[in-house]
């Protein structure tokens, strides 16, 4: 289902898009799809376009799904401008990952794209002030166990509010595949943003988004078809962008195989062609090959649990640039389910942190 769809939302014309539209059989279950996908918005859109007509239960469905999003988008984008107006006041910059201030750069409307949480990219130095400046609103950070285990290993902390949306604050801009990528570089060449709401806040330069979004799909396995379209849509709205700055940061960064591979499968999925230059000298293809059969889209992820965890596990210690990275991502993980499982089979005899 997954498949069918990303070639309508590729076709690039009505005709083909109405094409493959009629060869859909059941419209309700590619509808269901779609809001998973996080693309719901964007199919309908595309759909006015070709002037294509939904069978009456999907497109009862579609409405039905479309105004929920609508309302919650609103509330999303509320929330993001409260928060960012909070982060100002204390003097902590602030850049803003991803979610409404991308939809509103790239969409042809915000409301086309579904964000279920609010990211915003901090230095690491003003993380517990950013922490600070966001409790008036509510906000706390996570289970001190986990914080803790994330402020060491991870690049973000998950801060609840009084009700949803989490906010994710990072503190670094990713930790995966073996590697760091920090914070202080992205923010100083970042550039001001004002939200639609009037929020002020950073957006990251058009080569560190670019580069940012791709490690961040390729480390979710490019389970979410949004994700792989709000690169599409960055890469048709800056054609100025600069491929071998991008391409000489992200192996700087140590990301080029995983970059590479999202490379793949833009092209495999939704038509876009990254010049040659982009993935130049990429290493690892025929491990970017036999990984993007697990992600082309074909079959659907696993559901959360340990199979979906071993998969992420495998996708991103084989997109690792250098074997040395890779094995310390390996042993970093497997080192961490193993005390978990000793936390949760023997409490009494290990540390509570384990647990994290």
């Amino acid at each position: 289902m997954s498949a069918t769809l990303a070639q309508m939302l590729a076709a690039g014309c009505p005709d083909r898009f109405q094409q493959l539209a009629a060869m859909v059989t059941d419209w309700p279950a590619m509808v269901d799809a779609a809001a998973r996908e996080g693309v719901l918005g964007i199919l309908e859109s595309e759909m006015a376009r070709s002037v294509f007509a939904l069978p009456a239960d999907a497109r009862r469905l579609m409405e039905r799904l479309r105004a929920s999003e609508t309302l919650w988008q609103r509330h999303v984008a509320r929330a993001l401008d409260g928060a960012l107006g909070a982060l100002e006041a204390d003097g902590v910059r602030a850049a803003v990952l991803k979610g409404p201030a991308l939809a509103e750069r790239l969409y042809p409307e915000p409301g086309l794209r579904w964000s279920t949480d609010i990211d915003i990219l901090v230095a690491e130095a003003d993380t517990d002030r950013a922490v600070a400046a966001l409790e008036p609103l509510g906000y706390a950070v996570e289970d001190r166990l986990a914080a803790g285990y994330a402020r060491r290993h991870h690049h973000h902390l998950h801060l609840y509010g009084r009700r949803p949306p989490v906010i994710e604050l990072h503190f670094r801009a990713y930790v995966g595949f073996g590697v760091v990528i920090h914070a202080e570089d992205l923010l100083e060449r970042a550039r001001p943003h004002r939200t639609a709401g009037g929020g002020r806040c950073l957006v990251l330069a058009p080569e560190d988004e670019a580069l940012y979004l791709a490690v961040h799909v390729a480390g979710h396995c490019c389970d979410r078809l949004v994700w792989l379209y709000d690169l599409k849509l960055l890469v048709e709205r800056e054609p100025a962008l600069d491929w071998e700055l991008l391409a000489a940061r992200a192996r700087a960064a140590g990301v080029m195989t995983a970059f590479a591979l999202v490379a793949d499968v833009l092209a495999q999925r939704l038509g876009l062609a990254i010049p040659p230059v982009a993935r130049a000298g990429a290493p690892g293809r025929i491990r970017r090959r036999i990984i993007a059969g697990l992600v082309d889209g074909r079959r659907a992820p696993p559901p959360p649990g340990p199979w979906s965890t071993l998969r992420q596990l495998v996708v991103m210690a084989a997109l690792c640039d250098r074997l040395s990275a890779g094995a310390r991502f390996v042993r970093h993980h497997v080192v961490r389910l193993a005390r978990r499982r000793a936390r949760r089979w023997l409490p009494a005899l290990v540390p509570a942190e384990w647990a994290a």
